[in-house]
C-alpha cells in the first residue's frame, strides 16, 4: 500500500532528522529543543495515520465478510426454496 510505505518512509527521516538534531553542538543547541518537540509531533501525526489506515483495513475486512454472509444466506434461501414447484410426491 502507497500509504504504509509512505508511513514507514516517513517514520526512518523522522529518526534520521532526530538524531541529526541531537548531535547538534554550539549555536544550534536552542534551536534542537524546537526540534524535538516538532519531531514529536510529527511522531504523533504519523501514528494518527497509522490508526486511520488500520481502522479503513478493519472496516473493510468487515464489509467483505457481511457482503459474504449475505451472499452464503441468498444461497442457503434460493436451496430451500428450491425452484418453486410444489412436491407432488414423486406421482
Amino acid at each position: 500500500m502507497t500509504i504504509a510505505s509512505s508511513l514507514d518512509e516517513d517514520g526512518q527521516t523522522l529518526r534520521t532528522l532526530m538524531a541529526n538534531s541531537s548531535a547538534a553542538v554550539g549555536s544550534l543547541q536552542a534551536q534542537q529543543s524546537n526540534n524535538e518537540l516538532l519531531g514529536l509531533q510529527t511522531k504523533q501525526t504519523l501514528q494518527a495515520q497509522i490508526l486511520l489506515l488500520t481502522q479503513a483495513r478493519a472496516e473493510t475486512l468487515r464489509a467483505a465478510e457481511q457482503q459474504a454472509s449475505v451472499a452464503a444466506a441468498q444461497e442457503r434461501f434460493t436451496r430451500f426454496i428450491g425452484d418453486g414447484q410444489a412436491y407432488s410426491g414423486g406421482k
